[in-house]
């Protein structure tokens, strides 16, 4: 029961919807005790209360718990009632938080996003799911980003960016965004999990945050607008070896810039290698922009990885490609 109860708080945290919630038991089969455990584990878990998930998702779950143990005649632990009398009595938040568990390491990073699906004229203050596929990714590929210099496009709030920095010991990671909400909540979650300190950000600069960790990564934030790359850029920035990047093909009229940025950043920075995961949300963009992008670049798509430490879903799907500078 504690194996099912784990993954039942793991799909809590980052908030998987209720209508792809895996319970992997009967509700109404729950004891007293394991109701509690439940109780414990995620409504109740220190985390959440400290950093808190959206509030509507919490009432949505513990409503559901109340209806299919009331619907079955089962009891109820009187937390239960509590916990969600505590709940209603909230107020609304456009902040919120979401905690992904790493399994395979036990380490958990917090997320501060917004509720909304666009925010001050930017979809970047979500998480979206190739962002997860990538970070998973990562981590089946640790081999390929240990000790290197990687650079991101489109980091927007920071969950494959800190994958890669806590868990697979690069040499350097730039963060990069442009807009100046993303880059400011980006930063908080850095300090949310790389550091306690707070450190000033100036977001009229190129360079908006560095930090060198303990296990001697360096991290920069980038404002990088793609239109604004060019080869001067690109000779501050140095060798790059590794380009990644998520949920960044949606839009054709950002093409031209996107595929500039990396043709002209690939050329000057000598990246070796440029990883793509975009979700396939209409066939037709993506195709375009895989015809545009053949004109420079040889295009191999890969695999994507399977759901081990991050949870997506898979519809759409997440495809991966590999381009290498012509």
């Amino acid at each position: 029961m504690k194996d099912i109860i784990h993954f039942i708080r793991k799909q809590f945290l980052c908030g998987v919807p209720l209508v792809e919630f895996n319970f992997h038991c009967n509700i109404e089969s729950l004891s007293l005790d394991e109701q509690k455990l439940l109780l414990d584990q995620t409504v109740n878990d220190e985390l959440v209360v400290k950093y808190p998930i959206r509030i509507q998702y919490q009432k949505v779950f513990i409503k559901h718990l109340l209806r299919t143990l009331e619907n079955k005649g089962c009891e109820v632990h009187d937390d239960i009632y509590s916990v969600y009398g505590r709940l209603v009595a909230l107020t609304y938040n456009s902040d919120c938080f979401k905690h992904y568990i790493i399994d395979s390491t036990k380490g958990i990073i917090i997320l501060k996003e917004n509720n909304c699906l666009i925010s001050e004229g930017t979809t970047g203050l979500r998480t979206w799911q190739a962002s997860l596929a990538l970070s998973e990714w990562a981590l089946k590929n640790k081999h390929f980003l240990e000790d290197k210099t990687v650079l991101e496009l489109g980091s927007g709030i920071g969950l494959t960016g800190l994958t890669v920095t806590l868990e697979c010991n690069p040499k350097k990671y730039f963060f990069s965004d442009c807009h100046n909400s993303v880059l400011t909540t980006l930063c908080e979650n850095i300090f949310l999990n790389i550091s306690n300190q707070s450190v000033n950000i100036d977001l009229n600069e190129l360079i908006t945050l560095h930090l060198k960790l303990t296990n001697k990564t360096e991290i920069s934030v980038l404002k990088l607008p793609w239109e604004e790359v060019d080869e001067d850029l690109s000779l501050k920035l140095g060798e790059i070896d590794i380009i990644l990047a998520a949920d960044v093909v949606y839009d054709n009229e950002l093409f031209k810039p996107l595929l500039q940025a990396l043709r002209i950043i690939s050329k000057y920075c000598k990246s070796k290698q440029i990883i793509l995961a975009c979700t396939e949300r209409n066939t037709s963009t993506l195709e375009e922009f895989l015809t545009l992008g053949g004109n420079l670049f040889l295009i191999n798509q890969e695999e994507c990885p399977t759901q081990n430490n991050f949870i997506w879903c898979n519809d759409p799907q997440v495809r991966f490609f590999r381009l290498n500078l012509i």
